[in-house]
C-alpha cells in the first residue's frame, strides 16, 4: 500500500534505507551523500576501492538500483499524487561536489 510522505521526509527514509542495505554488504566504511533534482533523489554512496569493484561489478548494483527505485514507487508526494523517483548511484566525478557523510553505526 502505498505511503503519502513529504519529499524531506522522503529524503531521510530513502538515505536511512541506503544506510542499512550498505551496512548489511560493505566491509569497509561508506560514505553517502543525497542529491536533490526538482524530479529525482539521488542516494550516492562513495565506498572503498574493494567494496566499489564488489558492488559495481556484480548483480548487487542492479538490485540495489531497483530496491532504491521500488521505494520511491511506494511512497506518494502529498502535492502531486505521483510516487517520488528514486535512485542509487556510486561516486564519480560527476558528483564531488556533494557534501559526503560517514554512515551511521546501526546498533
Amino acid at each position: 500500500m502505498p505511503v503519502t510522505i513529504g519529499r524531506e521526509d522522503f529524503i531521510k527514509i530513502a538515505r536511512t534505507y541506503v544506510e542499512h542495505l550498505l551496512s548489511g554488504i560493505c566491509e569497509d566504511g561508506a560514505l553517502l551523500a543525497t542529491d536533490s533534482q526538482p524530479h529525482t533523489v539521488r542516494v550516492v554512496a562513495k565506498l572503498s576501492n574493494a567494496d566499489f569493484q564488489a558492488i559495481k561489478f556484480s548483480d548487487l548494483y542492479p538490485s540495489l538500483q531497483k530496491l532504491v527505485g521500488r521505494l520511491g514507487e511506494r511512497h506518494f508526494d502529498p502535492s502531486t499524487q505521483a510516487p517520488h523517483n528514486a535512485e542509487f548511484k556510486l561516486y564519480d566525478p560527476y558528483f564531488e561536489t556533494l557534501s559526503f557523510q560517514p554512515i551511521e553505526s546501526a546498533s
